[in-house]
């Protein structure tokens, strides 16, 4: 899956990623490690991947702790069209 454009800006601030297979030779763990940045809080996050029989069962994710108004999970939806807001026309 390609970044967007916004992911983008965030993983400039990556300095490296470190893989780890479990004891059981299929579940795995990836750490990634950011630089300072103006996106999210931490400079540690990490998804674990667990699997049974070859099979995904369950993906463990860092809470991410976002700077104000920087939250890339959401979508910024500007309003184009405003015929529904109130006007008041004086005279």
């Amino acid at each position: 899956m390609p970044l967007s454009e916004r992911d983008e800006e965030a993983f400039k601030f990556l300095q490296r990623i470190e893989f780890t297979l479990a004891e059981n030779d299929s579940d795995f763990f990836l750490k990634f490690y950011f630089a300072e940045n103006p996106f999210f809080k931490q400079t540690l996050l990490e998804k674990k991947f667990f699997y049974e029989e070859d099979e995904l069962v369950k993906v463990e994710s860092t809470k991410v702790e976002w700077h104000d108004g920087k939250n890339l999970t959401k979508k910024v939806i500007k309003k184009v069209l405003n015929i529904f807001n109130h006007i008041e026309i004086k005279k």
